[in-house]
């Protein structure tokens, strides 16, 4: 088919060069530098715009020779990266993005790959770089340089060092002034530089730390963090958080870990999910005490992520304490969980929706146990008012009892019941339960006159 003659195609128009460069160095950011280098042959305006480009995208097996199936040697990537540096002009430099993938049949030279790090990271610093993300897990490197703690231009600073595998060495002195976004997979040894590396960033705003603190006892003390990520899975180590503007704690962990949370007050979404050893498993009844004080600091929370682990611990709790306890989540609207349903855990949600009146959406995700409890008339949520709940989802049914208990006995207390969503399981094994489950739905009384039911 022949183009008309006002075809960009046939008159050869290069739309691209001719858009505004902001717009052109943004395109550019999406891109792995040997490709932003390589742009450089496409005219005389694309020359040398890979010099003045504010984000690099430094990726070392994105180098490759003319076998694709082998890596060419970390060398090459070390002096590619070297002539980034070199040749680029003055200007500010925004982000780095620098990962360092693993290379087969060959070994990396550590010191040198130190020394060329510490080269960057200079370099970037004195650009006033304000974003830094690196991934040197591969090559175990986790000493820098001085500069990049006292950085005053850097706004993000993201750390990806192989957790364990190395433990970051930081300096003495640290000033991070401007830093707002922090995301490492390491901590240091030291307890006290660790500390002192929070109290050094008197802006920051989100911290994600994933790394192990083995035997560390971890303090967080913050008037400005609002996000806080604790992702650790390593017991016999302490952590003390103090920050009164957070607004969302997520927390993966054992349920022998001591945590210790004062000043929540600005507390909108906790995400907690703890999980346990077959030791620990056993010995329950030792860690009820401290997560009974951690449920107290949440208390101001408006959404509740929760695994099965953390539920019943603080149903154990609860009843370990007094039922005339005066806690109460009065803020909390969304509660969502992540666990088997057998009674025990139906009665620990019940019992969470007990102190918590003005909820109005619970989801849950079923993980699927079958069922062994026998079936009979009681009720889960006794005493327990659902009087705000519109909105209920929950995933992965089977078909068995206590799940339809549940679902009966939602419909019987939810006044102002406005939708209920229903994901069955989607295993060969459920169809004749679901079944059966399905006909008994329909059959269900409900206190809601309005409420809409989906079973998909």
């Amino acid at each position: 088919m022949e183009e008309p003659r006002d075809s960009p195609i046939c008159n050869s128009i290069d739309r691209i060069s001719n858009l505004p460069e902001n717009l052109i160095h943004h395109i550019l950011s999406f891109m792995d530098m040997t490709q932003v280098v390589h742009t450089c042959v496409l005219s005389k305006r694309w020359k040398n715009l890979w010099a003045i480009t504010s984000i690099l995208n430094l990726f070392s097996l994105a180098i490759s020779n003319k076998n694709q199936n082998s890596a060419v040697p970390f060398q090459k990537f070390i002096k590619f990266v070297d002539q980034i540096f070199i040749l680029r002009d003055n200007s500010n430099i925004q982000s780095v993005n620098l990962v360092c993938g693993k290379q087969r049949n060959f070994v990396i030279d550590i010191s040198i790959m130190t020394a060329s790090l510490t080269t960057w990271i200079v370099a970037a610093v004195r650009s006033n770089i304000q974003e830094l993300y690196l991934d040197i897990a591969a090559v175990k490197i986790s000493r820098f340089p001085q500069c990049l703690f006292t950085c005053t231009s850097l706004i993000k600073l993201e750390l990806k060092l192989g957790g364990n595998s190395s433990i970051i060495v930081l300096p003495s002195s640290m000033d991070l002034l401007r830093l707002t976004f922090m995301n490492l997979d390491s901590l240091p040894s030291d307890v006290n530089l660790t500390n002192r590396l929070f109290s050094k960033c008197p802006v920051l705003e989100s911290l994600i730390i994933k790394g192990r603190l083995g035997h560390m006892d971890l303090q967080i003390s913050s008037l400005t963090l609002k996000h806080l990520t604790m992702v650790d899975f390593v017991s016999k180590s302490k952590v003390k958080v103090d920050a009164p503007n957070l607004v969302y704690f997520k927390c993966r962990d054992f349920i022998s870990k001591l945590y210790f949370l004062e000043n929540l007050v600005s507390l909108v979404t906790a995400d907690i999910y703890m999980s346990a050893t077959k030791d620990e498993a056993g010995k329950i009844e030792d860690y009820t005490k401290n997560h009974w004080l951690f449920l107290t600091a949440l208390s101001n929370a408006k959404e509740i992520r929760l695994s099965e682990w953390f539920l019943c611990l603080w149903a154990r709790g609860f009843f370990a304490a007094s039922c005339k306890n005066s806690l109460q989540f009065s803020n909390l609207r969304l509660v969502k969980l992540k666990s088997y349903l057998p009674k025990y855990l139906i009665r620990a949600l019940g019992w969470l929706l007990c102190i918590s009146p003005n909820v109005e959406s619970l989801s849950i995700v079923n993980l699927g146990m079958s069922s062994k409890d026998i079936p009979d008339s009681e009720d889960f949520f006794a005493g327990v008012p659902l009087d705000h709940l519109r909105f209920v989802e929950i995933r992965g049914l089977l078909g068995h009892f206590n799940e339809l208990k549940l679902v009966e006995i939602i419909f019987k207390k939810a006044v102002v019941l406005e939708k209920m969503l229903l994901f069955s399981c989607k295993k060969s094994t459920t169809g004749k339960c679901l079944t059966t489950f399905g006909e008994k739905l329909l059959t269900l009384p409900r206190a809601s006159s309005n409420i809409t039911t989906f079973l998909i």
